[in-house]
């Protein structure tokens, strides 16, 4: 199914759906990443129903769905229809862009970061995020430390009862997609407590634990993987 088509179908529910605690925990992470590292014009890739618009003052949100855009509105803030693979914009024009959520996970990958590259000026900053392979099933630390990765490149769902597919990246995947940028922070969450998309349920008092214990952990073994990164050419 068309990425624009999914998203058309379940807009309703789509901030309905991500209001629950494992989503809190990756807006936090976003949060702190857009504020350290934004900077003057900026473009969101993905914006979906709008909810990184607030974080910026000079933006742009583009996104495939015209249904995502309509719920957007309410931002106030100017909003394009496009994809990330073809950004209608000329070269060189932003000095931010942001790739959340797991834009990158149901797109053409390495297109749409050397659009990014295009449309970002020399030194400007790409804030991205992606679902990694990790998020494809549930295993404890200890065994991904044991486990090959590469065989988890897809995972299949359903949202609001359309099936859905994501492709999922390694470590060295994700970072290979911004070749000409200098790497300035990585980040992942999700690499002891296991995510709960979908789901309203809370996390409890020792996996609220785990998840400030699992800040000190390799990066690597996420289920979610952010990334910034600048232009350096």
């Amino acid at each position: 199914m068309p990425t624009e088509t999914l998203y058309e179908r379940t807009a309703d529910v789509y901030d309905i759906r991500h209001n629950s605690p494992t989503t809190e925990r990756v807006r936090a992470l976003e949060k702190i990443l857009i504020r350290k590292y934004a900077t003057g014009k900026s473009l969101d890739v993905g914006c979906g129903t709008g909810y990184h618009l607030d974080l910026l003052e000079n933006v742009i949100g583009l996104d495939p769905s015209k249904e995502m855009l309509e719920k957007a509105k309410v931002k106030g803030k100017p909003l394009i229809l496009g994809k990330g693979e073809k950004l209608p914009f000329p070269g060189e024009k932003f000095d931010t862009v942001l790739c959340l959520f797991s834009v990158l996970n149901i797109c053409d990958a390495e297109k749409a970061a050397k659009e990014i590259r295009r449309v970002l000026k020399p030194g400007g900053i790409a804030i991205v995020s992606v679902a990694s392979v990790w998020d494809h099933m549930h295993m404890s630390y200890w065994k991904k430390l044991r486990t090959n990765p590469e065989k988890f490149r897809t995972k299949n769902f359903r949202v609001s009862g359309e099936r859905a597919k994501l492709r999922l990246f390694t470590k060295k995947d994700f970072l290979s997609l911004f070749e000409g940028f200098a790497l300035l922070e990585f980040d992942s969450l999700f690499s002891v407590v296991r995510p709960r998309w979908n789901s309203f349920r809370g996390f409890s008092a020792w996996e609220k634990v785990l998840l400030k214990v699992e800040r000190i952990f390799p990066k690597g073994y996420g289920n979610m993987y952010f990334g910034v990164f600048k232009r350096i050419d």
